[in-house]
């Protein structure tokens, strides 16, 4: 009779436990693993002599760790999704950028080089950071700092305000937008190897 209470107890604080898993690994293997666990504690009160305590204290251990272990995993790959992200949303713009200072040239009104300062100081801080998080945090952020300069040079020169800076402002949301998606990646510790 003891035993069944104890049983009881150690369910009802297994289940609890349970509740520590994300929310899609719970609802799949959760109730299973209730079963698993009263099974296993039955089966060792059913044993002349066998405390359950020590099984229930060893189940409720290596729980804990597989508790550990899925957090980390969906962690990790919700900031490798970001990661991925961070890095369509910052070359995109770049490609955009290129393109554009290309069939603007074709037209003969070429802005000059100047309007690939961007590009090229992404391209800089990219090789720098070597594609880690941390490293394009800073290189979106002072793509999207030059991409404003840059801006700010081509309305004093052209006298076309309205126009560049919709258009420098789209670009510069873009370098920002990626700038946090590699900032979330980074919190992972996504910088210790380059994920692509």
């Amino acid at each position: 009779m003891t035993h069944k209470h104890s049983i009881q107890r150690y369910r009802r604080w297994y289940a609890r436990l349970l509740r520590l898993y994300p929310k899609a690994y719970r609802e799949r293997f959760g109730e299973g693993m209730k079963q698993t666990f009263s099974d296993l504690l039955r089966e060792r009160a059913e044993e002349r002599g066998r405390e359950i305590f020590v099984l229930a204290l060893w189940m409720f251990v290596e729980t804990f760790a597989g508790i550990v272990r899925e957090n980390m995993r969906v962690i990790i790959m919700q900031n490798i999704t970001a990661y991925r992200l961070a890095v369509g949303v910052a070359f995109a713009p770049a490609f955009l950028l290129v393109w554009f200072y290309g069939a603007v040239a074709e037209e003969g009104d070429s802005p000059g080089p100047i309007f690939l300062g961007a590009v090229a100081i992404l391209v800089i801080g990219a090789l720098i950071a070597r594609l880690r998080p941390r490293g394009m945090t800073y290189a979106l952020s002072a793509t999207a700092l030059a991409q404003a300069l840059i801006a700010l040079i081509e309305m004093i020169a052209w006298g076309q305000y309205l126009e560049l800076s919709i258009l420098n402002g789209f670009f510069i949301a873009l370098w920002v937008g990626s700038a946090m998606l590699f900032r979330r990646a980074s919190a992972s510790g996504l910088d210790v190897e380059r994920t692509v």
